[in-house]
């Protein structure tokens, strides 16, 4: 998923998880719930070549997210993960 120019990563990778898209989430879902841990799993698990962009996708996930939502907790915990491993 690089581009050629200057080998950054598309942007378009990192707006799949903008404030915008999930601006529409019914985050006491148990659906919901279960495709982000599934997605924080999978971001926890990927090589660590970019952590960056994982750090940006999880704390665009985090933004995203409704201050009074259960979700912050796990996403939060995963961002620390990443982060400590950088």
């Amino acid at each position: 998923m690089r581009t050629r120019n200057r080998g950054r990563l598309q942007p378009s990778l990192l707006r799949l998880v903008s404030p915008s898209n999930t601006m529409a989430w019914p985050t006491n879902s148990p659906e919901i719930q279960h495709h982000v841990s599934s997605l924080l799993g999978v971001l926890t698990l990927l090589p660590s070549e970019h952590p960056s962009v994982k750090s940006r996708i999880i704390s665009n996930l985090f933004n995203a997210t409704p201050r009074c939502s259960a979700l912050r907790l796990p996403i939060e915990t995963t961002l620390l993960k990443v982060a400590a491993n950088i």
